[in-house]
């Protein structure tokens, strides 16, 4: 309801969509908002409220929008280290949103990776913390990706 109101108070953001949304939501029921005739189940009123909250949900939240200026690049991994293993050591910092491995021709890992973090606080954690820390057995560098 927070997002949904936070939307709401923005001027021109995702209108159009949000009509186009409710129209087709509208065309889905058949006109008819009654739950018991409905088979989606959405009542009178309904559609306006599962459309402010799909709505809300299609522009993913405030945090998530540019997550690939929050990256970190780890340097120095073994060639043995899974992503798994990557991503349990640095979701330690905070949620990691976007995890890449560059692998050459033979699929075989370069030794090195870059991370991307929702929030500028969970990099930041990452590089003070993870720096320095062995993963799968190797002690690896992790700096802010330019």
């Amino acid at each position: 309801q927070a997002v949904t109101a936070l939307h709401r108070s923005m001027p021109g953001v995702g209108k159009r969509k949000q009509q186009k949304l409710r129209g087709k939501l509208k065309e889905g029921a058949g006109g008819d908002t009654h739950v018991g005739s409905n088979p989606g189940g959405v009542g009178a009123g309904g559609v306006d409220a599962l459309a402010s909250v799909l709505w809300a949900r299609q522009l993913g939240g405030c945090e998530g929008a540019k997550p690939k200026s929050w990256r970190v690049i780890i340097r120095n991994l073994a060639f043995k280290a899974t992503d798994e293993d990557i991503r349990s050591a640095l979701s330690k910092a905070g949620f990691v949103w976007d995890l890449t491995v560059p692998r050459d021709f033979h699929r075989k890992p370069k030794g090195f990776a870059f991370a991307a973090y929702t929030a500028k606080a969970d990099a930041e954690r990452a590089v003070n913390e993870v720096n320095g820390a062995a993963i799968a057995g190797r002690p690896v560098a992790v700096d802010w990706a330019l």
